[in-house]
């Protein structure tokens, strides 16, 4: 039996481009915003400390909470 929700090939691969596009934008704004950490820290080493244990702390607590690895 076919399901209802089979994609089509050509939609398919439409729906596998964007959903490429749309991780490698992630991974540029995931880089966008470590650079503003960055240049942040830089200026102020308190502040680059803070940053460092408030992601550290996050990542504890996603994880906790049963967040899978793509998620924290």
């Amino acid at each position: 039996m076919v399901s209802c929700f089979a994609v089509s090939d050509p939609y398919s691969n439409l729906l596998d481009g964007y959903t490429r596009e749309i991780e490698h934008n992630y991974q540029l704004l995931m880089a966008i915003i470590d650079g503003f950490a960055a240049a942040i820290g830089t200026r102020d080493g308190y502040t680059l400390q803070h940053s460092e244990q408030v992601s550290e702390l996050a990542v504890l607590l996603s994880r906790r909470i049963g967040l899978d690895t793509k998620n924290v």
